[in-house]
């Protein structure tokens, strides 16, 4: 079957959490299938590990002066002229168009917009609404994140349960891993002006993520221990400028470090000097950091709202966000290994990361994908049995 991938986000020179599935999946399909053709399009030549093409991936390279509609125009022209018999859209906005002669799959994270549409400017709202009502409408298949999103979806769409299907996501085994290297450290504490004792945030740095009021429970910790400081890695997002203003107002500024967007390769180092990875969002389709610490083996301070505890299960310890009180809680019992909890947690951590990989979510994404692939039923039966 030919296969069509919307891969111009997978392409991207900084990527966070949509732009890393889409790269992550593909690398994947690289790896777990030889049989189907897979056509990889985008705006700009494939860079570094993504342009490494086994002999059944092409590249389709469609230039486009305009800034807009090149998804609506001439993705959707160029997939039909390739006769693909599917067209995966990993994230943003499907081809609206009617007229065309392949099935189209997307992936829809989450309906934060339609939950919380304080998190988002009135431009951004409208966008991911426009995307979700035609995703919903027009698309054969629709793949998901979590059990939460699914629900979510049909709450907010009436969509027939049974064309919705949930993928768990997964995380870079051959990066996020326990480290024994202290060089790597010095050297990435040495780069970053990191201290020896720190907990750690990763994620956009706006409202959505309740920064906020981790930083209100991380100042209320610091009163005790004085020696930590508060690491947050991630680019600005909604509402950053009023966090900023707000954190300076009430004098929450002291021994927080920000560093903005960070290499994928030197996160999972600072990941393993974390005491704690604190990650108390208000709002979550799955939630990646939350496996990539537990496999890197850090303790997990986490909200019990959305998907977060459907991913990190009984590997943390769980606060509303608002609960500024329970968070620091949380934060002074790992820290002071209060019955045991720290090192269990780490144990607890490490067996559960091993539920998730890009690999496992691969094959069940190319499952829904070969759902619409023509064939008799000796065909499918055929091909399952090979899995």
């Amino acid at each position: 079957m030919k296969i069509a991938i919307d891969a111009s986000r997978a392409n991207l020179e900084k990527k966070t959490g949509v732009e890393w599935y889409s790269h992550n999946l593909i690398q994947a399909f690289k790896n777990i299938d030889k049989e189907n053709r897979y056509f990889l399009y985008s705006q700009h030549e494939l860079k570094n590990d993504l342009s490494n093409l086994p002999d059944n991936f092409y590249t389709r390279v469609l230039s486009w002066n305009r800034k807009k509609f090149w998804t609506q125009i001439k993705l959707w022209w160029q997939v039909n002229y390739d006769h693909n018999r599917v067209l995966f859209i990993p994230s943003g906005m499907i081809p609206v168009i009617p007229f065309r002669n392949f099935k189209l799959v997307t992936t829809i994270h989450d309906v934060c917009f339609f939950d919380h549409p304080e998190y988002y400017s009135k431009k951004d709202l409208f966008l991911q609404k426009i995307a979700f009502k035609f995703g919903v409408l027009l698309s054969d298949r629709i793949i998901t994140v979590s059990e939460f999103s699914k629900q979510q979806i049909i709450k907010y769409s009436n969509c027939n349960p049974d064309k919705i299907f949930v993928t768990h996501l997964g995380y870079d085994k051959n990066i996020y891993k326990k480290i024994d290297n202290q060089e790597l450290f010095d050297r990435i504490k040495k780069k970053y002006d990191l201290p020896e004792k720190f907990i750690l945030y990763i994620g956009r740095v706006e409202d959505k993520k309740n920064i906020l009021n981790q930083i209100k429970a991380f100042s209320k910790f610091n009163q005790k221990y004085t020696d930590y400081k508060f690491v947050i890695i991630g680019k600005p997002g909604y509402g950053y400028s009023s966090i900023k203003t707000k954190v300076f107002e009430e004098s929450l500024q002291k021994n927080l470090i920000e560093l903005g967007y960070v290499n994928q390769d030197e996160i999972a180092p600072i990941i393993n000097m974390a005491s704690v990875f604190m990650f108390v969002s208000n709002y979550e389709g799955f939630g990646i950091p939350i496996i990539e610490a537990m496999r890197c083996g850090t303790p997990i301070v986490t909200s019990n709202m959305t998907s977060l505890p459907e991913v990190a299960g009984d590997a943390a310890l769980y606060s509303e966000p608002n609960n500024i009180m329970k968070i620091n809680e949380d934060l002074c019992n790992i820290i002071e290994n209060k019955d045991g909890i720290r090192d269990e947690l780490i144990q607890k951590g490490l067996e559960r990361s091993e539920l998730f990989s890009w690999e496992k979510c691969a094959k069940e994404t190319l499952d829904v994908l070969m759902q619409l692939r023509k064939k008799s039923l000796g065909e499918w039966i055929k091909w399952k049995l090979r899995k």
